[in-house]
């Protein structure tokens, strides 16, 4: 298995899964595959942009926000599994994706009621120096997808082969 796909994010936790603080990815769909792209996408609007801005510099100490530039790839990581939540499994993760919240409230507030949650367990993450640049505009924070056109198909490549990368766990 071989399969990428990419996992759109608004720009600020896109900068944060790519350098390694969040390592777990939280779907509604379970798709098979070996690795995971963290793709910025846009912000929804404006008060979305100046908080996602203002996270960035305040708590990610970043002093240029070309480091988390909008319809980009910032990183990828392998998967190590998909796992399918529930109260207990959901609870122990907490420190490993961003939702600090039961289960039962996360499903409401993400309206993921009566369906199941899968956690994308990510090792091995790698933020690129030089992000890919131009993708995905019309994407969607919390979606996940596959190339679509041979454009797609060759900055997805570019990002799994490029070599100037900060492995994420030589960070922390």
């Amino acid at each position: 298995m071989s399969k990428t796909i990419a996992y759109s994010l608004r720009p600020d936790l896109a900068f944060y899964v790519s350098m390694g603080a969040l390592t777990i990815l939280t779907h509604r769909e379970k798709i098979e595959a070996k690795n995971i792209l963290i793709h910025s996408c846009g912000y929804v609007g404006e008060e979305d942009k100046k908080e996602g801005e203002s996270n960035l510099i305040k708590d990610g100490g970043i002093k240029t926000l070309d480091l988390a530039p909008d319809n980009a790839i910032l990183g990828w990581g392998k998967i190590a599994e998909i796992k399918e939540y529930d109260n207990q499994t959901f609870a122990y993760d907490k420190e490993r994706h961003w939702a600090h919240m039961s289960f039962q409230s996360f499903k409401s507030e993400n309206a993921m009621m009566g369906v199941p949650v899968y956690g994308y367990v990510l090792i091995d993450v790698f933020y690129l120096q030089l992000p890919v640049i131009g993708i995905g505009g019309q994407r969607i924070h919390g979606e996940i997808w596959e190339a679509e056109t041979p454009f797609d198909a060759l900055c997805f490549n570019k990002a799994i082969k490029e070599t100037r990368v900060i492995a994420a766990k030589d960070l922390f």
